[in-house]
């Protein structure tokens, strides 16, 4: 059996919520995922070429399978999130704009 919430029919729950002050409020850091580029599948194959040089390399650096790197190197797929984020950490000269263009 549930255990009563304390509301009746027809009332409302308090102002603010339920006992969630400000103090319980999630801290979040939000940080960009990726650089607006066209073409982002192309650009990040070219990275992780210069970068690591092969999809075994690519797998070490970034703690995914061979199969996923080599799909990084041949431009069928592309990370999003935490590899791209974690790209920007290594390499943040590579995802600076260069005079307002996309590389």
């Amino acid at each position: 059996m549930s255990l009563a919430n304390g509301f009746g029919r027809g009332q409302l729950a308090p102002v603010g919520g339920r006992g969630r002050g400000a103090a319980a409020h999630r801290r979040v850091s939000v940080h960009p995922a990726m650089a607006m580029r066209p073409n982002f599948q192309v650009w990040w194959s070219a990275l992780v070429m210069r970068k690591c040089g092969s999809a075994n390399a690519i797998a070490r650096q970034f703690e995914v399978t061979d199969m996923t790197g080599l799909n990084w190197l041949n431009g069928d797929t592309c990370p999003e999130g935490w590899a791209v984020f974690r790209a920007q950490q290594w390499w943040p000269e590579e995802f600076k704009l260069d005079g307002g263009c996309d590389a």
